[in-house]
């Protein structure tokens, strides 16, 4: 209800239908620290594939806090809550495998976008991560089918040559400033074209680039960024 006179004709309503007034409240999702997921907080998810894709939200839900994953399963599924509870037991029998928080992202998923989406999502994600694979062998489309769920930026191309890897990093989203990835790259944890980066004063040029325009970006494990080179 957007407007107080809607919800005033709603408690009429459960007033006429059912003699007396009723309330609900739901609580609000928060993260294991407490602060809000919303619009206002700039960290919403959204159920609308043009805004937060498949496997973002694939994504998302993987990376639940442990101490979170149970609750999210029974506030977010139509898991029987003996399933659930099996679930768990699992789970502690097997430390160290995210067997909950698999079951979680699969099931939301297929319940937002339907098996198509939780498709898409597992086939982005099985692209993405792995690691070994020579980009260099892969064609445009073949490309942009498997990246087509990763975030992305646009950048011209009149900077290949003049941009270094630090500052086309900081450009993607990456790292929020040099120094930051200056620090992730002295650990090990920045790729280009998945190999680590060794140097952040490396310019970025033409070798760099697959299929004619792309050049893709990975912060840790999972934290990818496709650049589109534009004319």
């Amino acid at each position: 209800m957007k407007s107080g006179t809607n919800s005033a004709l709603l408690y009429f309503l459960c007033f006429c239908l059912l003699g007396c007034y009723v309330g609900l409240t739901l609580p609000l999702l928060t993260t294991s620290s407490g602060q809000k997921l919303g619009k206002s907080a700039g960290n919403a998810i959204w159920l609308d594939k043009k805004r937060t894709s498949p496997y973002e939200l694939y994504q998302y839900l993987l990376k639940t806090e442990d101490d979170r994953v149970e609750r999210l399963l029974v506030m977010f599924t139509f898991m029987p809550l003996d399933e659930i509870a099996d679930l768990v037991k699992a789970s502690k029998n097997q430390p160290g495998k995210p067997i909950l928080h698999f079951r979680l992202a699969e099931s939301v998923v297929r319940l937002v976008y339907g098996d198509k989406g939780l498709t898409e999502a597992l086939e982005a994600t099985a692209a993405l991560f792995n690691p070994s694979e020579d980009l260099s062998e892969l064609s445009g489309d073949q490309l942009e089918k498997r990246f087509k769920d990763a975030p992305r930026v646009e950048v011209s191309s009149s900077l290949l040559g003049n941009i270094t890897f630090v500052a086309l990093f900081v450009k993607a989203g990456l790292s929020k400033s040099r120094s930051e990835c200056r620090r992730l790259i002295s650990g090990g944890g920045a790729y280009l074209n998945n190999e680590r980066v060794e140097s952040g004063n490396m310019l970025i040029n033409a070798e760099h680039v697959v299929a004619k325009s792309v050049t893709l970006l990975r912060k840790g494990k999972s934290k990818y960024c496709v650049v589109h080179w534009t004319n």
